[in-house]
């Protein structure tokens, strides 16, 4: 082959090249002040202390009957810390789902979980495998327990105890709270013939007559003074607040009405006998009366006869003070 044909076939073999190479199309340039997106690797979602115990508590495995029985015994005997660590880790997780059942109470769930831990531990510590129940089933009362106490602890910062009454209040339903409350009401004003449901919840009934009122009064959390009442409005609790002191209108008008009642006792006295002026003052108007019998004594008349003259003496009183508000009432 000539040079001439080989020229002539690298140049058809060079434009066929060009002709399948794709065309690259133009880069868009870039706005200015916007910064270049670099995609990297993904960091890991970070697990906060409470996710991760509870990831630990339920890789712990469970205890069968007999393996439960067996570290029972051996800690029983034996004040072995292995055992007893055994028995705790393996019932954690039923702390925590009671610790749930309590959430309601707005306290930290990790707080009571800690406090059910502790009685988890009393009640290893009582346990006697040889009742034939199960752990947990003794357990759950130490742990109900000190949740409970946990939460009135809590509650307010004013201390308050742990009697079945205050349980009751902070620990059963709504509907039954308002029925307590209607007890309450009911025991506080005398009313002996409440619903017998009360009797089989509250023993004496004087207890229940005394402790009523305080007891629901305890009951209510603390609040700050400086809270706004609402979120509408911007007065606070202390705005409300009554003052102890007596305010300077009620002053002037009990002093007002004091001067009424003193110039109509003077006037009504005035036109009274020595011996009614005598019964009114020493009978009516006094905080300790002299008896009926003494005051016939002094008068040489019978108990009979000062009885009639003071009942007269309160209805004309009662007729003097007539226009003034309130005082008639009180004769």
């Amino acid at each position: 082959m000539k040079d001439d044909d080989l020229e002539v076939l690298e140049a058809e073999a060079q434009d066929d090249d060009e002709e399948v190479q794709p065309r690259r199309l133009p880069v868009p340039a870039r706005r200015a002040g916007l910064p270049v997106r670099r995609r990297g690797p993904t960091a890991p979602a970070t697990k906060s202390t409470f996710q991760q115990y509870l990831e630990e508590v339920t890789r712990i495995p469970l205890l069968t009957r007999e393996e439960e029985q067996e570290l029972a015994q051996v800690f029983r005997d034996t004040q072995d810390p292995a055992a007893a660590r055994r028995l705790v880790e393996a019932n954690l997780r039923f702390v925590v789902k009671m610790a749930y059942s309590y959430s309601h109470y707005n306290v930290k769930l990790i707080d009571l979980i800690q406090e059910g831990n502790i009685g988890l531990m009393k009640a290893v510590e009582k346990f006697n495998p040889e009742r034939g129940y199960r752990l947990i089933s003794y357990a759950v009362w130490w742990i109900k327990a000190y949740m409970q106490n946990y939460i009135i602890r809590s509650w307010s910062m004013v201390k308050l105890g742990t009697t079945q009454m205050q349980r009751q209040l902070f620990f059963r339903s709504q509907t039954e709270k308002q029925g307590l409350e209607r007890d309450f009401v009911e025991e506080t004003l005398g009313d002996e013939s409440a619903s017998g449901g009360a009797e089989a919840v509250f023993v004496p009934a004087e207890s229940r007559r005394q402790k009523a009122s305080h007891e629901l009064g305890r009951a209510a959390r603390d609040f700050s003074l400086d809270a706004t009442i609402d979120s509408e409005s911007q007065s606070t609790f202390l705005d409300v607040l009554p003052s102890p002191h007596v305010q300077q209108e009620d002053e002037l008008a009990h002093r007002e009405i004091m001067e009424q009642v003193a110039g109509r006792l003077n006037t009504f006295i005035a036109d009274l006998p020595e011996k009614e002026v005598y019964i009114l003052k020493h009978r009516l108007l006094t905080d300790e009366p002299e008896t009926l019998a003494e005051i016939g004594d002094r008068f040489q008349v019978s108990r009979e006869r000062i009885r009639q003259i003071e009942n007269s003496l309160k209805d004309r009183l009662k007729k003097a003070l007539k226009d003034i508000e309130g005082v008639a009432d009180l004769v």
